[in-house]
């Protein structure tokens, strides 16, 4: 850990407060000041994470393609990726030396996963990047399986965000759409899901669904056609409710 992440300076607060509990001195003062020692440390906190946080990405790690998806002759590669183990241990390891650490918080919900990356520094400010995301039922999965293959691939890219890392020459995870294969991204179906789930009225919904239902078009992509009505067709029952 650098130098400068790693030296807090003294609460200035601190001797005031030792000097009204060793007089016996007025409550209300007291809790003044702890008032300001709490806002002391948890602004010197958020100060030291920001450092170190720059201090990380002037030399980040860096991750490359490792997993290869075929066909199941085994010759044509449909997509390249960098697998969550490389991106966690390769991440993981650059941010400990700076005083920082990561964890997930999963959310499993009816028919989506929601996943956010949680960046701590040492001091204890952290900060969050959460994405959310359909199950992923392709490929003949099992529903743990389903659950399992979108949960790894939003921690692989919640991580990336949170820290501001790339996978050099691009992530293809996801099935990307190529010339075997045309389809949206799992990242891209998410992003565009969120879009309709987070419309806050039906002038907004009809946008973000105009928008989402003509990428999938341009693709011919039936299945996220219909993932996007689903999710359209559930906002508006939330926008705007049977009144009883």
């Amino acid at each position: 850990m650098s130098n400068e992440v790693a030296k807090v300076e003294g609460n200035p607060y601190l001797p005031m407060i030792k000097m009204i509990v060793e007089q016996k001195g007025d409550l209300a003062q007291l809790e003044k000041f702890m008032d300001l020692t709490e806002r002391w440390d948890k602004e010197q906190a958020r100060k030291a994470f920001i450092n170190a946080m720059n201090n990380f990405k002037q030399n980040p790690p860096e991750i490359l393609k490792d997993k290869d998806v075929s066909f199941d002759d085994g010759k044509t590669v449909k997509y390249t990726y960098a697998d969550l183990s490389q991106v966690n241990n390769k991440i993981g390891e650059a941010l400990s030396t700076e005083g920082l650490s990561h964890r997930w918080e999963v959310e499993t919900k009816e028919k989506s996963i929601s996943v956010t990356c949680i960046i701590t520094h040492i001091l204890g400010h952290s900060e969050r990047v959460t994405m959310e995301g359909p199950v992923d039922t392709s490929g003949g999965k099992n529903s743990i399986q389903a659950v399992g293959s979108t949960t790894h691939y939003l921690q692989r890219y919640t991580l990336l965000s949170a820290t501001g890392c790339a996978v050099k020459g691009g992530d293809d995870d996801g099935k990307a759409s190529t010339n075997l294969q045309n389809r949206l991204t799992d990242v891209q179906q998410a992003e565009l899901c969120k879009k309709i789930q987070d419309c806050k009225t039906n002038g907004e919904l009809k946008e973000a669904y105009s928008y989402a239902i003509g990428q999938a078009d341009i693709l011919k992509d039936k299945e996220s056609q219909l993932m996007f009505v689903g999710e359209k067709d559930k906002k508006l029952k939330e926008l705007n409710p049977v009144k009883k």
